[in-house]
């Protein structure tokens, strides 16, 4: 199921400035007081009061618990670190036509995974977030279906999952012809142009082609990934801006149960669709390595290069 959640305008408070490394801890604590006062804090002990499972055809979303006459898809939030391994949260996920798993451009869906942030309390709430979701995926465990593979992640040989995979629809399908094509509150502006299949970031030029004929059935919905100033970042900057980047998530969890084939055992599988991706903390700056002094020579050869290293005669 595709759940389109539109979020409430405190949760797209934008920050007005970039904030210097004093004023780091003081945006965490004001970002954490904040995501526990909206009563969806994936780390609060209640929330599993909060919200339910809901049946939608074979599948099941979680939602906000109460109303039954009008059902809200729930917003979990937590605060955690993108993580470096399986990171494929890029304009494209690597997408070439042909691919084994994804025979065509709409299916692709970006995706990573989130760990726990460097540093306490955000640290310390991570754990309580991890066992929060594994309990509230176990409340909709089919009887005799296994856990299926590609939601919870473990690092070396933990018994314990220390990472949840997160991922993003990119294209969404025309519902009719009158749909707009941009998804941007301002598609007029001089950065929208960065967001149309003209410019959006490619990792193979020639996937182009198909992209524009997308644009008769399907549009582009970019991640709604913001930086520490509130602005929308650029698809060609997912990966530098975003990956091990410190960040308020918020996504939807959603609960498929799939059934064995061809002597397969049954599985559940678990997506956290993303809402709302807004950094805290940006990446730090990739380290470079520095090429080893060397001692000048105060004559160069001319058929010397250099690198080229004197040998020793035998």
């Amino acid at each position: 199921m595709t759940t389109n959640y539109m979020a409430t305008p405190s949760t797209l408070r934008a920050i007005s400035e970039d904030p210097p490394a004093s004023t780091t801890e003081s945006l965490l604590a004001d970002r954490r007081e904040q995501l526990q006062n909206s009563g969806f804090y994936l780390a609060d002990d209640d929330i599993h009061n909060k919200v339910e499972w809901i049946r939608h055809g074979r599948s099941h979303y979680l939602a906000v618990a109460g109303n039954e006459m009008q059902r809200q898809v729930a917003d979990l939030s937590a605060i955690v670190q993108i993580n470096s391994n399986d990171y494929w949260l890029t304009s494209d996920a690597g997408y070439r036509k042909g691919m084994k798993f994804c025979q065509h451009l709409y299916d692709i869906k970006p995706s990573c995974t989130v760990s726990e942030p460097p540093m306490n309390p955000y640290k310390t709430n991570f754990t309580a977030v991890m066992n929060n979701l594994w309990i509230l995926t176990q409340k909709t465990s089919t009887p005799g279906y296994q856990l299926g593979q590609g939601f919870f992640f473990h690092d070396n040989a933990t018994l314990t999952p220390t990472r949840f995979k997160i991922r993003h629809i990119l294209f969404e399908r025309l519902q009719d012809h009158k749909m707009q094509q941009s998804v941007l509150d301002a598609p007029n502006s001089s950065k929208a142009a960065n967001y149309s299949p003209q410019n959006w970031a490619l990792t193979h030029e020639e996937t182009r082609e198909e992209l524009f004929l997308l644009q008769q059935t399907h549009r582009i919905v970019p991640i709604r990934a913001y930086d520490v100033n509130g602005e929308l970042i650029l698809p060609s900057e997912y990966r530098d801006s975003l990956e091990n980047a410190v960040v308020e998530l918020h996504f939807n969890l959603c609960h498929w149960p799939i059934v064995g084939r061809n002597g397969s055992s049954a599985k559940d599988s678990y997506t956290a669709d993303i809402v709302l991706i807004r950094v805290l903390v940006p990446p730090p700056p990739p380290t470079l390595s520095l090429p080893q002094k060397r001692k000048i020579p105060l004559f160069l050869e001319p058929q010397s290069s250099p690198d080229t290293k004197k040998k020793k005669k035998a």
